[in-house]
């Protein structure tokens, strides 16, 4: 898993910048998997700030968001959210690349997964190392958006201290849950408490 988290962080690292200073925005509209989990880790523990649109999201609330933002790479599971972007992508002006995670994409201006890691060996452990080095806990982590029943999107920043804390309260929460336990969350990993 270590490795994978490597890959991806090198990978992203490539499409956003390379500048310690830089603090790009990649931008999540998939299904609950393994793989959203660990390209979230990746963005956390590199310094990436990353915005979770909600996976039933239309057409123009992914606009909206990505919009906002000023996304320059999104992240989707496959031609089902590629499909919804599609329809809006003449809007999306800043929006640079596109990476579809779960399926090969059909579409010449779609990445890969293979192709966002092909894209990551050009980055040294140092650059990820210096990425890792370069935020603080206060520093924004990520932009969790609301469903936009009640209007538009609205996102809700965390710093990364955020996220550590929301994690300690959520095991004092539950503190009969331990290392042989097994525990099944049916929650989206867009949603905070699902992630």
């Amino acid at each position: 898993i270590k490795e994978r988290l490597w890959q991806y962080a090198r990978g992203l690292i490539a499409l956003t910048g390379q500048q310690v200073a830089n603090k790009p925005q990649i931008a999540f509209f998939m299904e609950n998997s393994l793989e959203m989990a660990l390209l979230d880790l990746a963005c956390l523990s590199s310094g990436l700030v990353n915005v979770m649109i909600p996976a039933n999201s239309v057409a123009n609330q992914v606009a909206f968001i990505l919009n906002q933002t000023g996304v320059k790479v999104l992240l989707v599971s496959g031609q089902k959210q590629l499909n919804i972007v599609n329809q809006v992508r003449r809007e999306l002006s800043q929006l640079e690349h596109i990476v579809m995670i779960k399926e090969q994409p059909g579409e010449e201006h779609v990445l890969s997964q293979d192709q966002l890691i092909q894209q990551g060996l050009r980055i040294t452990d140092e650059q990820v190392i210096a990425r890792q080095e370069s935020f603080t806990t206060s520093d924004l982590a990520t932009i969790m958006y609301t469903s936009g029943t009640t209007g538009e999107p609205k996102g809700i920043m965390f710093s990364h201290l955020n996220i550590v804390y929301k994690r300690f309260c959520r095991a004092m929460a539950l503190p009969e849950i331990g290392g042989g336990d097994r525990f099944l969350s049916y929650l989206p990993l867009f949603h905070t408490f699902g992630r």
